[in-house]
């Protein structure tokens, strides 16, 4: 939510809408604790260029840090499963379930 961070996803055909307590798309809002985004879109002032922002509503909701990998003009919704505790190592922690995937440069939605 910072603002220079906003800034430049306002040049992008980023989709999320940043609120006071989680996030929407279109007309789906995530604010639960255990959710996440993880946006993938074109760098506006850098030809061929990508910005990546994984975003959660709460540091549980971040268990899926190691291992993404996605492409431009698009994004993931993660829900991380209920019952995890804070883990003692980085992968103890439950992979996230993907909720939503959406490829905005199509405008294709995928839904799981």
């Amino acid at each position: 939510r910072h603002p220079a961070v906003q800034r430049l996803l306002d040049g992008t055909r980023s989709p999320v809408v940043w609120e006071e307590d989680g996030f929407s798309i279109e007309v789906d809002e995530y604010s639960g604790a255990r959710q996440a985004v993880y946006l993938t879109v074109h760098h506006p002032d850098v030809p061929e260029g990508g910005v990546s922002v994984y975003f959660g509503n709460s540091p549980e909701a971040l268990s899926n840090a190691g291992v993404l990998n996605f492409y431009p003009n698009s994004l993931l919704v993660f829900e991380t499963p209920e019952g995890s505790t804070e883990p003692e190592a980085a992968d103890a922690m439950p992979r996230a379930e993907v909720i939503r995937r959406m490829d905005f440069e199509f405008h294709e939605r995928i839904d799981f």
